[in-house]
């Protein structure tokens, strides 16, 4: 096991799970459903029924958070007692409101009826905390679910990857990429796509460069927004030439072009010193490109 799962295991620690009970001090308020759960009390265990209503209740009946918070409360008091899985039903109807607070306090109501979480639950508990920009608290998820034995998905890494990036912590973000490669994941497009975004944003053109070398050694291609993001920002630092570089290989690899990218490399060339060796090298470019750039000038 690498260092960085062990450092993550050791970081979930009470802290981030006292907060998650203080966030699930809400949606006291009693609904229609109540009535409805005496029901579950006269199944048997192992019953369709019981499974049928529950699912008829997740599907039809979830019109507000207070409701799933009502069934969650009521739910360990039927017969049978309900499983992991049947527990994970109405929380995914609750995240897909994207009330992720509501769902965090499900969370913990979970685990305070004894539950023991599963992968799902957690990579669930993870995208919430990083909607809700606590991306630390998702960190010490992951460190629960390496504890836990589960193996996160490559969706789970993305969620904390773009979450770190939305709190304009890229660099950690490029660290759990490093370790998520290097502990056997394998990234997909929205990773590099993520990080190359985040890397641009802080002005890193020079490493999101690279990654994107890396990216197609992982076999994925580069898609327009990418190189119109990493052409935006080489231009923005005055990297003329580099830019252009990008330029003729979207050229080269059959990339329709368009007007941002264009118009990102000619105000670049307005402020540059170098602006009649750009102009000539974009004049050639787009004379291979077919592209007619009067309409932009």
């Amino acid at each position: 096991m690498r260092s960085w799962r062990i450092a993550l295991s050791a970081s979930a620690t009470s802290s981030a799970w006292t907060s998650v009970a203080q966030l699930a001090e809400m949606g006291n308020t009693k609904s229609a459903l109540f009535t409805l759960l005496s029901s579950f009390n006269t199944l048997t265990h192992g019953s369709t029924e019981f499974k049928k209503s529950l699912r008829n209740k997740v599907i039809h009946e979830f019109d507000k958070t207070d409701d799933a918070l009502t069934l969650f409360n009521e739910m360990p008091r039927s017969c049978p007692y309900p499983s992991l899985v049947e527990f994970d039903q109405p929380l995914t109807v609750v995240v897909r409101m994207k009330n992720y607070e509501a769902t965090v306090s499900l969370c913990k109501l979970m685990e305070l009826e004894g539950y023991i979480h599963n992968g799902f639950s957690l990579s669930i508990l993870i995208n919430c905390f990083c909607h809700l920009g606590l991306v630390n608290f998702g960190f010490s998820t992951l460190g629960k679910m390496f504890e836990l034995g589960f193996d996160p998905d490559v969706i789970t890494f993305n969620t904390l990857i773009n979450g770190s990036c939305v709190e304009g912590k890229v660099c950690e973000s490029r660290r759990v990429f490093d370790d998520m490669v290097w502990d056997g994941f394998h990234p997909d497009l929205i990773t590099y796509s993520t990080l190359v975004n985040g890397l641009c944003n802080i002005g890193k053109s020079g490493e999101a460069v690279r990654l994107m070398k890396r990216m197609e050694e992982g076999g994925f291609l580069p898609n327009i927004v990418i190189y119109g993001t990493v052409i935006d920002r080489l231009c923005k630092d005055g990297l003329i030439i580099e830019a252009l570089k990008l330029f003729s290989e979207m050229i080269d690899k059959g990339i329709i072009l368009d007007v941002f990218i264009c118009s990102s490399l000619i105000q670049a060339m307005c402020g540059s010193r170098k602006w009649k060796v750009a102009k000539s090298s974009l004049d050639e470019l787009v004379g291979r490109s077919n592209l007619m750039l009067s309409p932009i000038i």
